[in-house]
């Protein structure tokens, strides 16, 4: 069940997939719809992590820069204060979710809510070092096909974030290689670091968003991402947009667990023939041997990701193996 305080022009929003969305959450502040087109065609949105002061001083950051919109998302079991926060920030909304939820499941709420054609998702540890986005900027932007643009990432010593991730091929292997912008020589990566980026909402909406059902934030990232590009959108890499971190942070924690199995079935194991994808029967197999789920366990992950393949073949435009064939040389 959704639940939702404020009203807009996003409640006629038809979602593709409408499960990634279904989620207990309440609507807190907000600007008037009729503001929307009145700005910069951008809502800068907060995900929660780091001490609870560094919110004020992100929101008084990106207001020097000329956004005015701005959506907060919390747990609900962090809510306290929130009437202070819309106090001093005239416009700001927030989002409480009743659950502990992924971050990617935040951005897809947070996207919904947004009455921007972009919504720009970064952590309330980061610093916004762009001193601002001009008409001119998004002009460009419709130009291109991006789901997402991601941006140049610093950590807190000032140093490049192998940010910019990689498919590559490796002994008939599928890896995901992480590159600083220096390094990899591209402008694309094959999904948003850390969920930061800059969203176009309709794409975004039109992929799906992130699959909630997923429990750990790498596979779930690294499934939005692979859908992104299988289905025919990109994810590019602009040195404009610059964020830096705060505080010292954990690397990306790639170990196998269930959700990859899902993630492979899905995104990894298809392929691409004629004008759709196929996960081919044949699958079952390796997926038996590697994962020791269980015959039964195996089985059922199987036959639920081809069941989602099937619903979806007409969307891809591409398998795993054609997109790193098409992806430049590292």
């Amino acid at each position: 069940m959704i639940i939702l305080i404020s009203a807009g022009a996003v409640m006629s929003t038809t979602l593709l997939m409408p499960e990634n969305f279904n989620i207990t959450y309440t609507v807190l502040g907000g600007a008037p719809q009729e503001t929307c087109e009145d700005a910069l065609p951008i809502t800068i949105i907060l995900l929660p992590r780091g001490p609870r002061p560094l919110q004020q001083i992100v929101l008084e950051t990106v207001r020097k820069a000329g956004f005015y919109h701005a959506i907060l998302v919390v747990q609900e079991e962090h809510a306290g204060g929130l009437e202070r926060i819309i106090a001093q920030n005239p416009g700001v909304k927030i989002i409480v979710c009743k659950d502990a939820v992924l971050p990617g499941t935040m951005v897809n709420i947070a996207l919904y809510e947004a009455c921007t054609r972009y919504g720009l998702v970064m952590w309330n540890d980061m610093q916004f070092e762009t001193p601002g986005l001009s008409i001119r900027f998004f002009e460009k932007l419709e130009e291109t096909n991006a789901c997402c643009i991601v941006p140049h990432i610093f950590d807190v010593h000032g140093q490049s974030v192998p940010s910019l991730k990689n498919p590559v091929r490796q002994k008939k292997h599928f890896r995901i290689v992480p590159l600083t912008s220096e390094d990899a020589g591209i402008e694309k990566s094959l999904y948003p670091h850390d969920y930061c980026g800059l969203y176009n909402r309709d794409q975004f909406l039109a992929c799906g968003g992130f699959d909630r059902t997923f429990t750990h934030d790498y596979y779930q990232l690294a499934d939005f991402g692979m859908r992104v590009w299988l289905w025919g959108h990109t994810i590019e890499f602009n040195k404009t947009i610059r964020m830096k971190y705060t505080l010292d942070m954990e690397p990306e924690n790639t170990s196998i667990t269930h959700d990859y199995y899902r993630y492979w079935a899905r995104n990894v194991a298809p392929h691409y023939v004629l004008d759709h994808a196929e996960l081919q029967n044949r699958y079952i197999i390796p997926l038996l041997v590697r994962s020791r789920l269980g015959l039964g366990n195996a089985i059922r992950l199987f036959m639920d990701a081809k069941q989602w393949v099937d619903r979806y073949q007409f969307h891809y435009k591409m398998d795993a193996h054609q997109l790193v064939d098409v992806w430049e040389p590292i």
